[in-house]
């Protein structure tokens, strides 16, 4: 018996044909920030003077070298007292404001410090024409409270004589060191409203 023979039959064999042109990927855009930076100031915005201002002595606040006597003679515009001598050399904490005369003539300044601290947590204050060197606190002096708020029902003043256009520093310090003060308000004020703060 004859047993036919399969021949294999040809299979077609599909080969994938890739017509055209593959597409292209954009490039990657790095992002980029719309904000526009702000430039930092060098100088602060000045504020106007007779408001005032709340502060406290702590142990993060700079320190002095030294204090003057509190020689209960507050000074006034008229002259321009004599610096009292060092009351000690210790290092006391204090808080430092600038301030500035606007106007084109002197201006007799109030300097007014108002706290519930006393005894050993009293404070005091000094005025500088220019600036204050905590290093020599009788350098550039041009006047001082005289005696402490807490010597005083909480309240005293002092007036400084400051010249056309220049710049004066107030400072509030311990008279104890490392005594702090948990609050205290300094103002500063002259009857033509022509002093800004710094």
């Amino acid at each position: 018996t004859r047993t036919p023979t399969r021949t294999p039959s040809a299979t077609p064999t599909r080969t994938a044909t890739v017509t055209g042109t593959p597409p292209t990927l954009p490039p990657t855009v790095p992002a980029t920030s719309t904000s526009t930076p702000v430039p930092a100031t060098s100088t602060p915005t000045p504020v106007p003077g007779g408001q005032p201002i709340p502060g406290a002595i702590s142990s993060t606040d700079p320190t002095q070298a030294g204090r003057i006597v509190r020689d209960w003679v507050p000074s006034t515009c008229a002259t321009v007292k004599t610096v009292p001598g060092n009351g000690d050399m210790l290092a006391h904490h204090y808080d430092a404001y600038t301030f500035a005369n606007t106007s084109g003539s002197a201006q007799c300044v109030t300097v007014k410090l108002d706290s519930t601290c006393g005894g050993a947590n009293d404070v005091f204050s000094m005025a500088y024409l220019g600036s204050f060197n905590p290093a020599s606190i009788t350098a550039n002096y041009r006047g001082d409270l005289g005696m402490s708020p807490g010597q005083n029902g909480g309240s005293t003043s002092y007036g400084v004589s400051i010249p056309a256009g220049q710049t004066f520093v107030v400072t509030v310090y311990e008279v104890t060191a490392n005594g702090g003060c948990g609050n205290y308000t300094l103002t500063v004020t002259d009857p033509a409203g022509a002093v800004v703060r710094r």
